[in-house]
């Protein structure tokens, strides 16, 4: 077998000066090297409910072809959008969306965001990025104004509505 490229091997079956068959097959990587940056990632202060754009670099040369990661947080009131994303070897750029729950408990978080490839290969060579942030909890009336606005002007309407059918009297 010779080598012709990076991932690319050619092998033949010859009796003598003559060749019976050959096959040219491509290697996979068995070692996913994906670096991404930062391996810190501040978010800042966030207010419950609300998300923010980030931009992580990824560096995945060692690939040969396009692969499926599967993004995941720790925190269970914390959305990470997409869950799972496709890279390759000429990919610079990842758009991530961190949105945080409308019930979060607030105060100073540190999680993981943990890219884990989908492909059996490459089972166990996860990618984790710390992510800190602060999430400033809704207060009572942010939370739950508008539903009890709603509520008292749908009630409001009804009694308007029995007092212009039935009158004051």
């Amino acid at each position: 077998a010779d080598k012709r490229g990076p991932w690319e091997y050619r092998a033949a079956a010859t009796r003598g000066s003559q060749t019976l068959r050959s096959q040219t097959w491509k290697v996979r990587a068995s070692r996913l090297e994906l670096k991404v940056g930062p391996q810190r990632l501040d978010l800042g202060k966030i207010k419950a409910g609300d998300e923010v754009d980030r931009k992580l670099t990824v560096d995945a040369s060692s690939l040969d072809r396009r692969e499926k990661l599967r993004l995941a947080m720790s925190d269970p009131d914390t959305e990470i959008r997409p869950r799972s994303a496709s890279i390759g070897p000429d990919d610079r750029e990842l758009d991530i969306v961190i949105a945080v729950d409308e019930g979060h408990p607030g105060g100073k978080r540190e999680e993981k965001l943990t890219l884990e490839p989908t492909n059996p290969a490459f089972r166990g060579q996860d990618t984790e990025v710390v992510v800190t942030y602060e999430v400033e909890p809704l207060t009572f009336w942010e939370r739950w104004g508008t539903l009890i606005l709603a509520g008292l002007g749908i009630l409001l309407g009804l009694i308007a509505l029995v007092v212009i059918v039935y009158g004051l009297t």
